[in-house]
């Protein structure tokens, strides 16, 4: 599919930024791990999977709260923007932390992993902690921002689009009166 098509039909702008955006961030907190901490728990890239695909998920609904909030006065957009945003990273939080408790600490493999990584396992908990305890909030703050920015961008070029065609119709009405 070409690109000025992607662009052009909104289903598939959106799907393109979702599926892309979420798959850059998993791909980017994987790496990056791996730079930090150099040998990963066990299944850690599973457990990255994992938490993208339940963050799609869960900002699919985000997208509907939004498209709901769409046509509200302001504040009630502002209200609904921090609030689903914050619950929306609370509840990715617990998720993650679910999952990652008991899939991953609690495994054979990530005990033998712990005994054998030493203080590499120390460095690994602490960052997983910051990381996990700050990130999820700020991560789903920052997906709305993105998406009320592309909505409003979208919504300019719309207007935009209808004044230059208000113009055009209007010179060629001015045209034919001459």
């Amino acid at each position: 599919m070409k690109l000025k098509n992607i662009i052009k039909n909104r289903p598939n702008l959106f799907w393109s930024f979702q599926l892309g955006g979420w798959a850059l961030w998993g791909a980017f907190k994987y790496f990056y791990t791996v730079a930090v901490v150099e040998d990963t728990a066990p299944h850690y890239g599973l457990y990255i999977t994992g938490i993208t695909i339940i963050a799609i998920l869960m900002t699919l609904i985000l997208r509907y709260l939004y498209r709901f909030l769409w046509n509200r006065a302001i504040w009630i957009q502002a209200i609904g923007f921090l609030a689903g945003s914050a619950l929306t990273g609370y509840l990715w939080y617990k998720a993650r932390g679910f999952i990652y408790m008991g899939w991953i600490a609690g495994s054979k493999e990530a005990k033998e992993w712990t005994e054998k990584a030493g203080e590499l396992a120390e460095l690994y908990s602490r960052v997983s902690f910051v990381e996990n305890n700050y990130s999820p909030i700020s991560v789903m703050l920052a997906w709305s921002a993105i998406y009320f920015a592309i909505k409003s961008y979208r919504l300019f070029q719309d207007v935009r689009e209808s004044a230059l065609k208000s113009a055009a119709m209007a010179h060629e009405a001015h045209l034919k009166m001459l």
